[in-house]
């Protein structure tokens, strides 16, 4: 299914398609599958509720984790630091000692130089001057909308913009489908097609810019 939920009645009354006609269907689902992918690519996000694992690197300075799938559920959150990468237990670290999460920004904030390291790395190794790749693994839940635990509506009321950008995105697109990526050119008698890159609106970006952690 689609990530971004659609309400596909909506979309066809303002294409002035009868909604007992279903033979457009699999073409506007494709739209809003399509659309999905872009809003994930143009804010950084991702959109479905599931459970992601995410590796990070230490990097001397930087102490700010950002997770890609946010709001967090809070209660399943997990985060290892482990320089041999194996990730037990052990590595576990401990929330409010030694790290802080924003869970509605999906932003963890490493408080201190853990103890619970491998040697032969010393104490403090975060401020140590050396990058250690893909040692710290966040496991944990997040996400936008949770389509087993919620109807399409809460998406609405939670979203009502994404849902007004894809309508009118998947509407433009649906009335241009046969010439996606051309433009014509008169002179004088004649006329010239060229190939032209696609894009999405200007409004639709700006949705998803709202919806982006780094704004521009």
């Amino acid at each position: 299914m689609s990530a971004i939920v659609a309400n596909i009645n909506l979309i066809k009354e303002a294409l002035a398609i009868p909604l007992t006609n279903t033979s457009h269907d699999g073409l506007l689902n494709a739209m809003i599958a399509d659309m999905s992918a872009d809003f994930e690519i143009l804010t950084g996000r991702q959109i479905l509720v599931a459970e992601y694992t995410e590796y990070f690197d230490i990097t001397p300075g930087v102490s700010s984790l950002f997770v890609q799938a946010w709001p967090i559920d809070n209660t399943k959150f997990k985060i290892y630091l482990d320089t041999e990468r194996i990730f037990g237990e052990d590595y576990l670290l401990t929330a409010g000692t030694d790290y802080w999460l924003d869970w509605e920004n999906g932003i963890v904030e490493m408080l201190i130089a853990t103890t619970k390291l491998t040697a032969p790395y010393p104490i403090p190794i975060l401020n140590r001057a050396m990058n250690i790749k893909k040692c710290i693994k966040a496991v944990y839940t997040g996400g936008m909308y949770d389509p087993s635990a919620t109807p399409p509506q809460v998406f609405y009321d939670m979203y009502p913009d994404i849902a007004g950008a894809v309508l009118m995105e998947v509407v433009a697109d649906y009335r241009k489908k046969d010439l996606v990526g051309f433009a014509e050119m008169s002179v004088g008698e004649h006329s010239i097609s060229t190939i032209q890159p696609y894009d999405r609106s200007p409004h639709f970006k700006r949705v998803c810019n709202n919806h982006s952690r780094v704004r521009i």
